[in-house]
C-alpha cells in the first residue's frame, strides 16, 4: 500500500501559501508546482510593468499635446496621432494594466486555495478496492426508443 506522509493541517498549508506563495505547496510536498507559480507571477508582473510604462508614455504625450502653453516641448512628438487617438491609447493601456493587476490578485488567491485543496487530498484514501461499473441499456417506451447509462461506484 502507498504510504503518504501525514499532513498536519491543510489550513496551515493555505496560511503558509498566503504568507509566501509556493510555501504551502512545499509544505504539502508538491515541489514541482513552485516554479510554475513563480513563472506565472513573473509573467504577470512583467505584463503589468510593460502596460504601466506604455500608459505613462501615452498619458504624457496626451498631456503635452493638449497643453495650451506654447513653451512646452513635446518629447513625444514621434508618437503621432491626434488627441482622440492618444486618449484611446491611454485608456487601452490603463484598462489592461488594471485588468492584469486583478488577474494577479486572483492568481494569488488561487494558489492559496490550491495549497488548501492539495492538503486535503493528501489524506484522501485511494485504495485498490474501488470499482466502477458502467451499465448501458436501451429501452422502448410506446413507439420511441431511449438510451440510458448507469454508473455504479463501489468501495469495498
Amino acid at each position: 500500500k502507498n504510504q503518504v506522509k501525514p499532513i498536519d493541517d491543510p489550513l496551515k498549508a493555505a496560511l503558509l501559501s498566503a504568507v509566501l506563495p509556493g510555501l504551502g505547496q512545499a509544505y504539502n510536498g508538491s515541489y514541482w508546482k513552485i516554479p510554475i507559480i513563480y513563472a506565472v507571477f513573473v509573467g504577470l508582473g512583467s505584463a503589468i510593468h510593460f502596460l504601466d510604462y506604455k500608459y505613462v508614455v501615452f498619458r504624457n504625450a496626451l498631456s503635452a499635446q493638449v497643453d495650451e502653453d506654447d513653451n512646452t516641448i513635446n518629447p513625444y512628438v514621434n508618437i503621432g496621432g491626434d488627441e482622440r487617438v492618444l486618449n484611446l491609447r491611454v485608456e487601452f493601456y490603463r484598462r489592461n494594466r488594471d485588468f492584469t493587476m486583478i488577474l494577479t490578485g486572483l492568481f494569488y488567491m488561487l494558489q492559496i486555495v490550491e495549497a488548501n485543496v492539495d492538503g486535503h487530498l493528501k489524506t484522501f484514501d485511494i485504495s485498490d478496492e474501488i470499482s466502477l461499473n458502467i451499465d448501458p441499456h436501451i429501452g422502448q417506451l410506446a413507439q420511441n426508443y431511449h438510451l440510458g447509462l448507469s454508473l455504479k461506484l463501489q468501495m469495498k
